[in-house]
């Protein structure tokens, strides 16, 4: 692979030069940093509106006031401990246990919002999920020996881990109802056939992320099923689990688990806000170590996370320990309207699509479709021609819109037809100018495509 070099400053930004900018600043063909260049796209073109990025509504964060909530975690703990209130202060600032300082009441928001039941000692506080990702593939798997598992396409939080530290990693195909379980034997008898393991499966059943899909509950018992006949650890990610717009929500992976195959990664960025960089994973497991011994996974991984990190901050953790008291435990009503607000924003959305793409069926948009997701925070769409970087630089450049090509969530080939649509931190305005220009975009692109078949 050829070696990137990224450009600190742009060489050329002026919108009728976009092939000297690609050129300069190479991200054309083979880029492999997915983050860094769309962020340097945004940085490029501030003025843009971006459907790439998956994050928060920021209407929703109230910072000033959640950041307060500390002083509710210091007075909890001036109460369990009988420190003063200087003391309990002090305490929140020092270093401190590496599973967590705040455990007891994360359990209790788990036991009330997720149905998930299980000792404190079994949750492990991280740095966002991203760190919980780390924990786990370094804790569970051998570089020589072991194959990680994971939606494809998928979230690429995982796999680009994994791939940066010389994990092997088998995808597994996505359809709309998630993981396709008939594909997941045939890849675990073709990694058994080569002598290797699969040790981890990696998945989103709520709401996937890119494709949206949702896996039903009588997959997710067939998936634990399977977990134990073949041997290996389901790594469930439920960050979308509580943003369904459903009134019935999917039990998670873990609360139907019964056979200790599952282990639950959470993060209060979605629910909260990012900043506080709070994960969470559940691993109430035993495992089997080289020598015979019979350890707690939780413990396992948490000699992991003290080598990355030490702790998580217990700033953040009294801040957010101190939301969920204040709160009783639980989030299911402070999120009903962000819930609320986002089935408007994905209303809202395909609304804009009816209006400019499907309305011209017959004419150059026929070949385009797109779902409706039941929950989360993006649309798919697929279009009749190849989207590439050099695409997602004319349509910011040209058409004020920032695209995400769903061939960055893929592990090898595929996706190149097809885009992702974030709706969730845009307002009203900017969903429905972007998908007024998005259409011109693709009916400039299909006439032009057309013309020169």
């Amino acid at each position: 692979m050829d070696k990137i070099i990224y450009a600190k400053q742009p060489v050329v930004t002026h919108p009728g030069t976009m092939e000297n900018y690609l050129l300069n600043t190479q991200l054309g063909k083979g880029y492999n940093n997915v983050i860094g260049f769309l962020n340097d796209v945004q940085y490029r073109f501030p003025g843009a509106i971006s459907f790439a990025a998956g994050q928060p509504d920021e209407t929703f964060f109230d910072l000033e006031e959640q950041i307060k909530k500390i002083d509710v975690f210091a007075g909890y703990l001036m109460k369990k401990t009988g420190k003063t209130r200087a003391a309990a202060f002090n305490a929140i600032g020092q270093y401190n246990k590496t599973k967590g300082i705040v455990n007891e009441i994360i359990r209790e928001y788990l036991i009330k919002d997720v149905d998930i039941d299980v000792p404190e000692e079994s949750i492990l506080l991280t740095v966002g999920a991203q760190e919980a990702f780390a924990v786990v593939v370094t804790t569970l798997c051998n570089r020589e020996t072991d194959v990680v598992l994971t939606e494809d396409p998928g979230f690429i939080g995982l796999s680009s881990f994994a791939k940066a530290f010389g994990f092997e990693l088998a995808g597994v195909p996505v359809d709309k109802d998630g993981l396709v379980l008939e594909e997941l034997e045939n890849v675990l008898d073709r990694i058994g056939a080569a002598r290797k393991k699969a040790k981890v499966l990696y998945v989103i059943p709520d709401y996937q992320n890119p494709t949206g899909a949702c896996m039903p509950v009588e997959n997710r018992l067939e998936l634990i099923r399977l977990a134990e006949k073949h041997n290996f650890l389901i790594v469930e990610d439920s960050v979308y689990n509580s943003f369904g717009y459903s009134t019935v929500k999917n039990p998670t992976l873990k609360a139907l688990d019964s056979r200790g195959r599952v282990i639950y990664i959470g993060s209060f960025s979605k629910s909260l806000f990012p900043g506080l960089r709070i994960g969470l994973i559940v691993a109430d497991q035993r495992i089997r170590t080289a020598s015979g011994d019979s350890v707690s996974l939780a413990d396992e991984m948490a000699k992991v996370k003290g080598l990355l990190s030490l702790n998580t901050p217990t700033i953040n953790q009294a801040i957010l320990a101190g939301i969920l008291l204040d709160l009783d435990c639980t989030l299911k009503d402070f999120n009903a309207a962000k819930v609320s607000r986002y089935r408007e924003k994905r209303d809202q959305m395909v609304m804009a699509i009816d209006q400019n793409i499907m309305a011209y069926r017959s004419d150059w948009s026929r070949d385009i479709r797109w779902n409706i997701p039941e929950g989360g925070f993006f649309v798919k769409m697929q279009i009749p021609f190849i989207i590439d970087n050099a695409s997602v630089v004319e349509c910011a450049s040209r058409f004020g819109i920032i695209i995400c090509p769903m061939r960055y969530f893929h592990l090898e080939a595929g996706g190149e037809y097809e885009i992702r649509l974030a709706f969730s931190n845009l307002s009203t305005a900017d969903i429905l100018v972007g998908i007024k220009q998005l259409a011109a975009y693709l009916k400039e692109r299909i006439k032009k495509s057309n013309y020169h078949e």
